[in-house]
């Protein structure tokens, strides 16, 4: 297992390596485009299999909709506990049939909504033990549509069924 602070000089690393000059002869990647210009602080990006980008706007707690060009369509969620509401939204990831799940960082919890933004459910609490978390960071989601969770506070992950009924951990 990785360390936090390694970790971070990994990142850096990666970081560094994107900011070197393109050596001479090589060809440097091509780039496509850059948007928003809506404040925020984003952390997570996932794409729909439409096309659409959903980004997790962590310090304004919520989610934000943008075409495959980059222009805004939508966007919610809010600060808070309840239903739909975030304390730091970290990471997203969308199921095979179109479910996006929301990794709420502080809320030490996973939630489930449509791809319009409609709120369905929620799993997780602080703090450890099976289905619980300390800060859940990234989620994925497979080809079967489980899901799992980068349980940062607890150094482990946990996998779970897209209904949130706890599978394994490791």
């Amino acid at each position: 297992m990785r360390s936090r602070s390694s970790l971070r000089d990994m990142v850096g690393m990666l970081a560094l390596a994107l900011t070197l000059p393109t050596p001479a002869g090589a060809q440097a990647p091509p780039y496509l485009t850059q948007w928003s210009t809506l404040g925020g602080n984003p952390h997570g990006i996932a794409v729909s299999a439409s096309g659409t980008n959903w980004v997790a706007d962590y310090l304004n707690n919520r989610v934000l909709m943008f075409t495959q060009h980059g222009d805004y369509v939508t966007q919610w969620g809010s600060a808070g506990t309840g239903n739909g509401r975030f304390s730091g939204p970290h990471y997203l990831a969308f199921d095979p049939t179109g479910f996006v799940y929301v990794s709420d960082h502080h809320n030490h919890r996973i939630q489930k909504f449509t791809s319009l933004g409609t709120y369905v459910a929620q799993w997780g609490g602080c703090c450890t033990g099976n289905g619980r978390f300390l800060n859940p960071a990234g989620v994925a989601v497979d080809a079967l549509g489980d899901v799992y969770v980068a349980d940062a506070g607890n150094q482990r992950i946990q996998k779970f069924s897209g209904t949130g009924a706890f599978l394994a951990q490791w």
